[in-house]
């Protein structure tokens, strides 16, 4: 729309100056009729001098025609002239107002450029921000599965450990329970013993008796 609207006025303005260049035109023949007639007058004053009645009768008759052919001429292109410098007029009136439309139209598009441009810039800053947000999280995601992997192989750690000593414990266990089977079995022993030594003494004691 702005490139057409751009395209007309080079056309006005071309229109407008050929039209100026045909008023200087027609001026410039004007004044070579003029020169042309005063030249004719002085070439019949001149004639009147050296030739007849009858030759300056034809003479003038043909200087007459001449002129009027040349006023015709001259009336016609100054008509011409002033009908394409009204238009050119017109046009360029109607160029100003469409030049004045085109740049009230450039000045709405360079503020809704402008407009745009900082939007754009907002929405970069925005979108800037936003990236060292996501690489923010990004790092703490990774420091915080750095310690999850630490706290994850230190409990591993301790989980084996506890493993290795309930095995111990368990096999202490085991020979502990051995050992108080055998001491066990040694009391009860010993016991018997004892009843049976307590036994032949009463014996031996009843029997001096």
């Amino acid at each position: 729309m702005l490139e057409q609207k751009l395209a007309l006025l080079q056309r006005l303005v071309i229109n407008s100056h050929d039209a100026s260049e045909k008023g200087w035109q027609a001026l410039i023949n004007e004044d070579r009729l003029l020169s042309r007639l005063e030249f004719l007058e002085n070439q019949l004053q001149t004639l009147n001098k050296t030739q007849s009645e009858d030759e300056l009768q034809t003479k003038l008759q043909q200087l007459q025609e001449e002129k009027y052919n040349y006023e015709n001429t001259s009336k016609e292109t100054l008509r011409k002239a002033l009908q394409e410098k009204l238009e050119a007029v017109r046009k360029l009136s109607n160029l100003e107002r469409s030049l004045s439309n085109t740049e009230d139209e450039c000045t709405h598009i360079r503020l809704m450029h402008e407009q745009t441009q900082n939007e754009l810039a907002e929405l970069a800053a925005a979108h800037q921000t936003k990236i060292k947000d996501v690489q923010d999280l990004t790092e703490q995601l990774k420091d915080s599965k750095s310690k999850l992997e630490t706290e994850q192989n230190e409990l591993q750690q301790e989980l084996t450990d506890v493993q290795k000593e309930k095995s111990v414990l368990c096999e202490k266990l085991i020979t502990l329970e051995a050992d108080n089977e055998e001491l066990q079995k040694s009391g009860e022993q010993s016991e018997v013993e004892t009843l049976e030594k307590l036994l032949i003494n009463n014996e031996e004691i009843t029997s001096k008796l």
